[in-house]
């Protein structure tokens, strides 16, 4: 999986089809212990990058349990 942040915020989460189609089989994605720890350890990286990039208002923008998520 591939995530492409653009100028304005906004991403798009990008799949390769061998993930599509563990996806579609499995209906899951099983990480060992390491696989896991190197996968937060990115998504750390990946939401640093991401906040520098919002513009100021959606930097001061709060999630709460009943913030409502959209995909496009």
């Amino acid at each position: 999986m591939k995530i492409i942040q653009y100028e304005d915020g906004s991403a798009d989460l990008v799949f390769e089809q061998n993930e599509i189609n563990t996806l579609n089989d499995k209906k899951r994605i099983r990480l060992d212990a390491m696989s896991l720890r190197h996968l937060g350890n990115t998504l750390m990286k990946i939401v640093h990058e991401w906040n520098l990039r919002f513009p100021e208002k959606i930097k001061q923008e709060q999630t709460t349990e009943f913030s409502e998520i959209k995909g496009k």
